[in-house]
């Protein structure tokens, strides 16, 4: 986060740099698309990054929790609140699925509840507790290979997750 000591920053940089994912968005032509997190009181932005298939390279989705803070800087200055994790994705997450389908994600929200959204469009996300699953609805409408972006209540911050799925009518 931004009140992180530099050296702590510097190792998180470090560290998604060697990451072959994040490293492919520095140097393709992307896609960003702001959408609001889950918040306690005020939704912050999520800004997902998202590069599609190019030359032998999958697309690739990444997503920064960022926000403005008067704590840290000049009031109304933007900050990156949280990075991404190197392979956040949690356990095996299908990569295709038809229109109007699901995705079901294992694990739910430290507490609270989550948003989902595929590329700038908020769909609807729906947090079992009793069967430790997070459940995405994919629209009718929806087509192609989209970023989808979770964001998941934690105790202090949201949590971001992003990744790549490819709406297929095969």
């Amino acid at each position: 986060g931004p009140g992180a000591p530099v050296i702590e920053r510097i190792a998180s940089i470090e560290a998604l740099l060697s990451n072959s994912e994040f490293a492919s968005i520095l140097d393709a032509d992307v896609e960003i698309f702001v959408n609001a997190s889950w918040g306690w009181t005020t939704a912050t932005p999520v800004v997902t990054v998202f590069a599609a298939a190019d030359q032998g390279r999958p697309a690739v989705a990444v997503g920064f929790l960022v926000g403005f803070s008067d704590e840290q800087g000049e009031p109304g200055q933007m900050w990156i609140h949280r990075l991404p994790a190197t392979g956040n994705q949690p356990g095996e997450i299908q990569s295709t699925v038809e229109p109007g389908g699901q995705v079901i994600l294992p694990g739910v929200p430290v507490e609270g509840g989550a948003r989902a959204y595929l590329n700038e469009t908020e769909i609807a996300v729906v947090v079992d507790h009793s069967n430790f699953t997070t459940t995405i609805a994919i629209p009718d409408t929806a087509e192609g290979t989209v970023a989808i972006t979770i964001s998941t209540a934690t105790p202090e911050l949201s949590a971001v997750q992003t990744f790549v799925l490819t709406i297929s009518t095969e």
